[in-house]
Order: structure tokens, then C-alpha cells, then sequence
């Protein structure tokens, strides 16, 4: 588990556009970058908050059963990484929605973030509360810059 990790973005991924600060978790952190290397993502990657504290933030349950947030990652960005996704310079903007197995961690106040897209599964060895979840990774090529920035389907 990454040291004084607490959820909040620590580091702001800033390209030409403007991004909230706050809004975007940034995937090349100590603690995460060598996840994303492990998928041989040569690219920034960052992550919505929403979906980040969703599908790879912990909560006293998924640590109860030994999960920790860089295996969380790791699922997303495998399935990522096996969509026949290559990652090619182009000048436009592309994007994909994938799937993935993940046990969703509920907001502390019960409201659903709008753009949730999970579908219950229930199957011998998986963990009880496992869903099938969709995200989507967008590839952005600006002023000589790419990047993939991964939310909720129906985010911007």
C-alpha cells in the first residue's frame, strides 16, 4: 500500500486544457508508477477521482480481504492494456470503455456518482459483492503531449 496514500490527488497532472485541481489522480505517483510500467504504459496516465476512489481506493472490507490499492490498479490497467489498445501518436482524440471484475467501494454517503455502469456477477471464486465495471480511457495528443486519462463512462 503507498505511504501517507489518503485518496486526495497529490499530484495534479496539468496539460495545455485546463484540469480542476483535485478532479484527476495522478497515476505516475512513487507509489502507483511502478504499476503502470509493470503494463508498459510509456505515457502520463491519471485517473478521475470519482472513478479512482471507486474502483482502486480501499475501504475496511476490501482490506479486511487482503486487497491493496496498487492490485486494484493493476486489474484496471491489465484489461487496459489487452484491449488491442496500441499506444500511437496521433493527432485527435480517441477513446474506448472496457470492462473489468472489481468489488466497487460505496460512497461514505451512500449516493451513486453519476455515470456508474456495473452489473452484478456472481461466479465460484469470486469474492461476494463483485461486479462487472465499465470505464473509459481517453488517449489525448495535444501540443506534442499525449496522454490517457481513465474515467466513469459518462464523465468528461
Amino acid at each position: 500500500m503507498c505511504s501517507n496514500f489518503n485518496g486526495e490527488a497529490t499530484n495534479v497532472y496539468s496539460q495545455k486544457g485546463v484540469i480542476a485541481k483535485g478532479m484527476l489522480i495522478d497515476l505516475m505517483q512513487p507509489c502507483l508508477i511502478d504499476v503502470v510500467k509493470k503494463g508498459d504504459f510509456r505515457c502520463p496516465l491519471t485517473m478521475s477521482k470519482t472513478a479512482f476512489n471507486r474502483y482502486v481506493e480501499l475501504d475496511e472490507h476490501l482490506e479486511s480481504i487482503g486487497l491493496d490499492i496498487r492490485e486494484r490498479l493493476w486489474d484496471i490497467l491489465y484489461v487496459l492494456k489487452f484491449q488491442g489498445i496500441k499506444f500511437r501518436c496521433r493527432k485527435e482524440r480517441n477513446e474506448i470503455t472496457f470492462s473489468f471484475f472489481s468489488i466497487p467501494v460505496k460512497s461514505p454517503d451512500d449516493t451513486e456518482p453519476v455515470g456508474i455502469v456495473e452489473e452484478d456477477f456472481q461466479s465460484e471464486g469470486f469474492a461476494d459483492g463483485t461486479k462487472i465495471c465499465s470505464l473509459k480511457a481517453v488517449y489525448l495528443f495535444s501540443d506534442g503531449d499525449f496522454s490517457i486519462t481513465i474515467t466513469l463512462p459518462n464523465e468528461n
